[in-house]
């Protein structure tokens, strides 16, 4: 006896050899991009200071490194890290921080380095709020200074002066608030000093000064000076 097809398989077969075959593709990843400061003075939300003409958005890195006077009172851009860098004797870099939130959400979030005689530093004041979600650097192969007129400054892992050997790192909190929820680490492998005239420094974990104070290999020196304010 001869099986007869199945009429119906058949069919559902051919239709499903005949329709289009869907692939699912997800859209690439945007690439993170780089803005650059081009140089002067002027306000953060201007495009026309920044090389390409566009204002770091959010996911972009941000890198302020040729000279000037930088002022920020904007809304939140998130970038994805922030760098304050300063080459050459009489390069000067700074970034004036008034107002508005400034949120940082990579792992190196934050790093102030001046070398080869030049100077970089971060202002914050009046109501300006900086968070950075991994560690602040303020000194890493060079030196770089940070200076907490007031606002807010909270740091999700740690805050570092003086990361590298040779390097220094100086950090002045007059008033506001400091909160770190990793380490404050005063001279990490360089040299690291903390001036508190006022506010609140709050740690999550430890304040070590001089970390590798007893390394012969690699010595760090580390100073805390406290006049007023809390700890």
């Amino acid at each position: 006896m001869i099986k007869q097809p199945d009429l119906w398989t058949s069919w559902f077969a051919i239709l499903a050899l005949t329709l289009p075959l869907w692939v699912v593709v997800p859209p690439p990843a945007e690439a993170q991009v780089t803005r650059y400061w081009i140089g002067g003075n002027g306000n953060w939300a201007t495009s026309s200071l920044w090389l390409g003409g566009i204002v770091p958005a959010a996911g972009d890195k941000a890198v302020l490194n040729s000279y000037g006077d930088v002022f920020y009172s904007s809304t939140n851009p998130s970038p994805t890290e922030l760098k304050i860098i300063a080459d050459g004797t009489g390069m000067t870099m700074n970034l004036y921080h008034s107002s508005g939130s400034l949120s940082i959400s990579g792992e190196n979030s934050l790093t102030v380095d001046a070398v080869n005689d030049g100077y970089a530093s971060y202002i914050l004041y009046n109501t300006g709020i900086l968070s950075t979600a991994g560690s602040s650097v303020i000194g890493g192969v060079g030196s770089g200074e940070f200076y907490q007129v007031a606002g807010t400054k909270r740091v999700g892992v740690d805050l570092i002066l003086g990361r590298d050997s040779g390097g220094y790192g100086y950090y002045q909190l007059e008033e506001g608030s400091l909160t770190v929820a990793g380490s404050s680490l005063i001279g990490q492998s360089g040299t690291g000093q903390f001036y508190q005239e006022g506010g609140t420094h709050t740690v999550g974990k430890d304040l070590i000064l001089g970390r590798y104070a007893n390394y012969a290999s690699e010595e760090s020196v580390g100073d805390y000076e406290k006049q007023r304010g809390h700890m």
